[in-house]
């Protein structure tokens, strides 16, 4: 694979960590206002929906994760490319389509999640 790919791929990596950062850390502070809410008193009858979305941001957790070692894995590849100077091979390639479909399934589900958990406690804590 050209160079030139090769720095272009890595680029979009990189990308894709700060997001997957960027996803952790808004996950953690939703964790962390579950847990702000808990603290009031009148958080009894919302138990049941802290709990099916502190279940869902640990799933995010776990899905951040695996991606966050597709990407390393991405990236050992792109250098071992890189160092044997071998043409794009359609593992790269579908393994570059796999991960932009995935990154980008990941976002938009944690923004659905995110809405959700939003959009409930707007309605609900008042």
């Amino acid at each position: 694979m050209p160079a030139t790919s090769i720095n272009q791929l890595q680029s979009e990596s990189a990308t894709w960590k700060r997001l997957l950062s960027f996803l952790m850390e808004e996950n953690i502070h939703l964790k962390n206002r579950i847990a702000e809410i808990l603290k009031e008193e009148d958080c009894k009858r919302l138990l049941p929906e802290l709990e099916g979305f502190q279940t869902s941001f640990i799933c995010t957790d776990s899905l951040i994760t695996l991606l966050r070692n597709d990407v390393v894995e991405f990236e050992k590849r792109l250098e071992t490319d890189r160092t044997s100077e071998q043409l794009i091979n359609k593992n790269i390639a579908g393994r570059l389509q796999r991960m932009r479909r995935n990154i980008s399934a990941a976002g938009r589900t944690f923004n659905q999640r995110q809405t959700a958990f939003n959009d409930y406690f707007s309605d609900n804590m008042q």
